[in-house]
């Protein structure tokens, strides 16, 4: 980002789109708190190990599903059977499993940043106060934006070949670059400070504010 004459001028070559979503996920973790945001970042991981780490995964599930579905009706009815698509229902190009990757990164994603847990209460007022909460959630507001930047930068680049918008999205969209090993580490993280906050602070997860004694 740089001013040229009376122009701004917005490179999006370089880091100026994953520093944003750093910077606006923290900022959203600090502002609705820890219990508002951990269920966007659970859908995350799930979503993360499955469909860009198991890469495999879902399809392997969807193929093996379908396979134990066609023996079943096979048994009741072998001419019902035959009449099904051959297995495995996807076949192994890369477009289909692709798209079916992406599309349940998506789904989970969607279900996760829409259910916040049994709180009622809109996560948290002001911007002071609840020290703890605004913390983690912070914390938790990166973590989302470093799995969301390593699954975008991943996805984009098994479909640059099959795809390319062009103009300022490609640009964006390649700028981004995958960092699976500090993923790593900070998915166990993530799972040891939810294993912790379960243990040490199990009412305050599950029981809304106005319902604990």
């Amino acid at each position: 980002m740089r001013f040229e004459g009376d122009q701004l001028i917005i490179d999006l070559s370089g880091p100026l789109v994953a520093l944003l979503l750093y910077g606006g996920f923290t900022l959203y973790g600090w502002a609705r708190g820890f219990r508002q945001i951990v269920t966007l970042a659970g859908a995350l991981t799930l979503g993360y190990l499955l469909t860009v780490r198991g890469d495999g995964a879902v399809v392997a599930l969807v193929n093996g599903t379908y396979a134990a579905a066609v023996r079943v009706v096979g048994m009741l009815g072998p001419g019902i059977a035959d009449t099904l698509p051959a297995t495995p229902l996807i076949a192994s190009s890369l477009e289909a499993p692709l798209l079916l990757r992406a599309l349940v990164f998506g789904i989970l994603v969607a279900v996760g940043g829409s259910y916040d847990g049994p709180w009622n209460d809109g996560g948290l007022r002001g911007l002071v106060g609840d020290a703890q909460q605004r913390m983690l959630g912070a914390g938790t507001g990166f973590y989302c934006a470093l799995l969301l930047i390593n699954a975008l930068a991943v996805f984009w680049g098994a479909a640059r070949t099959l795809i390319d918008p062009g103009g300022p999205l490609t640009t964006a969209l390649d700028s981004l670059r995958p960092n699976p090993d500090v993923a790593a580490v900070f998915i166990m993280t993530f799972v040891g400070v939810v294993i912790f906050v379960v243990i040490t602070r199990f009412n305050r997860l599950v029981v809304p504010d106005d319902g604990r004694d």
